[in-house]
């Protein structure tokens, strides 16, 4: 995870989340991918181990979380859809259920 979060440092990396909906009644898929460009800062071999040891994001995609302590490595997100980066589009989603009227706007 050390060796993962140095080959981040001062770089600019892209994480894609995707989602795929699926309508029963017409039959008709909702895909989607959010692209979030992260621009890392300068990250020491001690700023990752004290993240690692601190935020304990060994089951996160990359070795990194952007809640907590993961904003400390990052000098930029670029992202439509900021919940994406955490787990799933959730603008995307919420405009699909509205769109088949699940939700009441």
């Amino acid at each position: 995870a050390i060796e993962q979060l140095l080959g981040y440092s001062n770089k600019q990396v892209t994480f894609y989340t995707s989602v795929c909906i699926f309508n029963q009644n017409s039959h008709k898929e909702y895909i989607f991918t959010d692209e979030t460009l992260i621009k890392f800062s300068n990250i020491s071999y001690n700023l990752a181990e004290e993240y690692l040891t601190k935020d304990l994001p060994y089951n996160c995609c990359g070795s990194f979380k952007i809640e907590g302590r993961g904003l400390l490595l990052i000098d930029r997100i670029d992202t439509k859809d900021p919940s994406a980066v955490i787990g799933l589009p959730m603008i995307y989603i919420l405009s699909i259920l509205k769109e088949l009227g699940h939700i009441i706007s």
